[in-house]
């Protein structure tokens, strides 16, 4: 494994906290979670794809920002359908927060092994 390919790896959970936590404003992270009717959640995820396609710096390559886009869509649309159905103590959501972002850093590390492996091949 060579700098690069760290690089990589850090860029893309730098893209993941920026998005996920700095650039998310309050309003953002509260209204997001009425899910596919909120334009906050929209314009979340868009914020998720864009940082990773700036910060990974690979200009051509515009599919890998595109999945994990989809893919954090994905795992935020299904936590905020299931946050809707319960009403939650405050135990589950410090639950639901862990497995969200468990679930966010395994789709980057999945990504990135995949993504090193066809460089490197």
């Amino acid at each position: 494994m060579d700098v690069q390919q760290i690089d990589i790896l850090f860029r893309l959970l730098i893209a993941h906290l920026l998005a996920d936590f700095l650039l998310q404003p309050d309003i953002m992270a509260t209204e997001k979670k009425k899910g596919l009717v909120s334009r906050y959640y929209y314009l979340h995820i868009l914020t998720v794809g864009i940082l990773t396609y700036l910060l990974l710096g690979q200009w051509t390559n515009w599919q890998g920002p595109l999945i994990i886009m989809v893919v954090h869509g994905t795992i935020d649309a299904v936590k905020a359908a299931r946050a809707s159905k319960y009403k939650w103590a405050n135990s589950s959501q410090k639950w639901f927060f862990i497995i969200d972002q468990l679930l966010h850093v395994l789709t980057l590390i999945v990504y990135w092994m995949i993504a090193t492996e066809a460089v490197k091949n």
